[in-house]
C-alpha cells in the first residue's frame, strides 16, 4: 500500500506553475503488478529509445534511409549486440554507455574516426566490422597512443575558453 502522509516530496514545474510532489517510491518497495507493467514498459522504450542511436548510426555508415535496407551483415551485428546492451542498461541512466568525462568522450571521437580510417585504407567495410569493435578498438588506441588525450584536452580546454562570457541567466 502506498503511504502518503509520511512521504517526503520535491517540486515539480507544470506548464509553469510548481507544485509539492510526494516520493512514494523507495528502495525495497514491493510493485503491484500494475506498477512491474509500468516499469517493464518504461524500460522497454528506453531501451528502444536509447538503442535506435546504433541502428541510425549503422544506417548512416551504409548510407540507408530505412533500417530494413541495412545490410545482412549489419542487421547481425545489431541483433547480436542487442542483448548485451540490455544487459549493461541501467534504469534511470540518460542513454546507456555514454562517455561522461569531456576529454575521455573527444578522445573516443578521435580514436574512433582514426580507426575507421586505418580499416578503410585495409579496404575493411566498416558495416562488417561492427560499431561494437570499432567502440573496442577505439577504446585500445586510447590506451596504447596517449596523443588521443593529449589532443582532446587542447580541444576541450579550447571549447570551455571559448565559451567564456557566454553565460547567461535562465529565469
Amino acid at each position: 500500500m502506498i503511504e502518503f502522509e509520511n512521504a517526503t516530496s520535491h517540486n515539480i514545474t507544470v506548464q509553469g506553475l510548481v507544485y509539492p510532489v510526494r516520493e512514494i517510491f523507495e528502495e525495497g518497495h514491493t510493485l503491484s503488478a500494475v506498477e512491474a507493467g509500468v516499469m517493464n514498459q518504461t524500460r522497454d522504450e528506453n531501451l528502444r529509445n536509447n538503442y535506435a542511436a546504433k541502428i541510425k548510426a549503422a544506417m548512416k555508415e551504409e548510407k540507408v534511409e530505412t533500417a530494413s535496407e541495412l545490410s545482412d551483415a549489419a542487421q547481425s551485428v545489431l541483433q547480436t549486440s542487442f542483448p548485451t546492451f540490455e544487459e549493461a542498461y541501467e534504469f534511470g541512466s540518460r542513454g546507456g554507455a555514454r562517455e561522461v568525462d569531456p576529454v575521455r568522450k573527444q578522445a573516443i571521437l578521435f580514436a574512433t574516426d582514426s580507426v575507421k580510417a586505418a580499416l578503410q585504407k585495409r579496404g575493411h567495410k566498416l558495416s562488417e566490422v561492427g560499431t561494437e569493435k570499432i567502440r573496442e578498438m577505439a577504446e585500445a588506441a586510447i590506451e596504447k597512443h596517449p596523443k588521443f588525450l593529449e589532443k582532446a584536452a587542447t580541444v576541450v580546454a579550447a571549447r570551455t575558453e571559448a565559451s567564456k562570457g557566454l553565460e547567461i541567466e535562465i529565469g
